[in-house]
């Protein structure tokens, strides 16, 4: 009993309670943390495949070239986590608007459709959606001006 009480044993019994503590505070908050990481993952990538795909659908927009508006908006839907794609013009009208193909996407889509209308915007910006689903907006530019999102 006396060895528990030096020095030696009381540093190890501080290290044991300070890694408990530990253990249980990650328990606790890691879940949390983890989801509010993935969370913004999510919006990253959902950041990253408007801005790609405003480039890229820009020039057909521009030319007001709906089948290829269309075409442009089927390799968005290659992406497992996209539900549906939309270009807008500038007045906020849909152009193109793209739903999947398969049940599964769909049965997930019923969270949310793309809006009829879209205020268009010279800045990147996220949509007011369910917790569920991330709607990212990009601005439409060509020939220097914003055309649509």
């Amino acid at each position: 009993m006396s060895r528990f009480l030096t020095v030696r044993g009381k540093i190890m019994a501080l290290v044991v309670l300070v890694v408990v503590l530990l253990t249980g505070l990650d328990a606790v908050a890691g879940p949390a943390r983890t989801a509010a990481a993935e969370e913004q993952s999510l919006r990253s990538r959902a950041r990253a495949l408007a801005a790609v795909m405003s480039d890229s659908v820009a020039f057909a927009a521009g030319f007001k070239q709906t089948d290829a508006l269309q075409e442009e908006l089927r390799g968005l839907l290659a992406d497992e986590l996209v539900l549906w794609g939309a270009v807008y013009g500038k007045d906020g009208a849909t152009m193109a608007t793209l739903l999947p193909d398969s049940k599964e996407k769909r049965a997930k889509g019923d969270l949310a459709k793309p809006p009829v209308t879209l205020e268009v915007s010279s800045e990147f910006r996220e949509i007011p959606s369910s917790d569920a689903q991330v709607v990212a907006a990009a601005p439409l530019r060509f020939e220097g001006s914003v055309i649509g999102s």
